[in-house]
């Protein structure tokens, strides 16, 4: 009988300990979220200091400011050109 009663109490404790691990997690997973928002908007230069660039193509034929890294990374502003440009806008820092 002693050994009934301390194995239910062994197993309340278990499931105790399991949900209070499935509370903390959970907490964990909403900052991980949170983080991963904060990187996709960076991914998308919407936090970044900088001018508009956009990425060499051969569809688009206007004036822009090129950006001198491949898409979709960032690099150095070039200098304003007329060429053929993509519809791929990213963001660019000022050349020191």
């Amino acid at each position: 009988m002693k050994n009934k009663i301390f194995g239910g109490i062994a197993v309340g404790v278990i499931v105790v300990a399991m949900a209070m691990s499935a509370n903390f997690s959970s907490k964990n997973n909403k900052m991980t979220d949170i983080s991963l928002a904060n990187v996709e908007a960076l991914a998308r230069g919407e936090d970044l200091a900088g001018k508009e660039c956009r990425y060499k193509g051969s569809s688009i034929y206007e004036s822009y400011i090129p950006c001198t890294a491949t898409y979709p990374n960032i690099g150095s502003c070039g200098e304003r050109e007329s060429s053929y440009y993509s519809s791929d806008t990213g963001q660019c820092y000022q050349k020191d």
